[in-house]
């Protein structure tokens, strides 16, 4: 059970609203929140700052779906990759070419990169050294040149890894995707469910 403990002054609620529009995470947000408590109202805090806690537990399954990147382009300067494709933005014209043959690039091992609410990509997760094997063997075995979607089903390990601070997977499976598209009606799941 949880219990309302502060509430943040107009500023704060800027601040609050400026971490929410700058993070990529979705689900399990624990932020530590530091001001001055009001001199009216004790769970008023003013002057607030907020920082990321990051939570990553040991053994919570992750499925996710997105773009395989080897962790040597992705941290590149402005995520260009050795191939020339832009991982922020066109993470699809990496090429399987830079991930198998590049030795580099083989070696530094494997992340997902995922879409966020601006369009752009980030590295969501990386991989230990099984997830890498499992990366390798998959591109080692495709016929893709490019565009090489996968989803990943994955336990965390509890590691935050690579200059991004990002959470590693363990257990990863991987399934290759053909690009697909489908029509259809677009529904928020909490109309759906009622």
């Amino acid at each position: 059970m949880y219990n309302l403990t502060i509430v943040f002054d107009e500023d704060g609620n800027t601040a609050a609203l400026a971490f929410l529009d700058s993070t990529n995470i979705t689900e399990n947000v624990v932020v530590r929140a530091t001001g001055m408590p009001s001199a009216e109202d004790d769970m008023l805090l003013t002057s607030v700052s907020i920082d990321l806690v990051p939570q990553v537990c040991a053994g919570d399954p992750v499925t996710v779906f997105g773009y395989l990147v080897d962790i040597l382009c992705w941290e590149l300067e402005n995520h260009i990759a050795v191939d020339g494709a832009d991982l922020l933005n066109s993470p699809e014209d990496h090429t399987v070419h830079c991930m198998r043959d590049i030795q580099a690039c083989r070696d530094s091992g494997f992340g997902i990169l995922v879409r966020q609410a601006d369009g752009t990509f980030d590295l969501e997760y990386a991989f230990d050294d099984v997830g890498n094997a499992a990366a390798l063997a998959l591109i080692d075995e495709t016929g893709l040149v490019a565009n090489v979607t996968v989803t990943v089903t994955a336990e965390l390990t509890g590691e935050l890894v690579t200059t991004n601070n990002v959470a590693e997977l363990t257990s990863v499976s991987i399934r290759l995707h053909e690009t697909i598209s489908h029509t259809g009606f677009l529904v928020d799941i909490l109309c759906w469910e009622l």
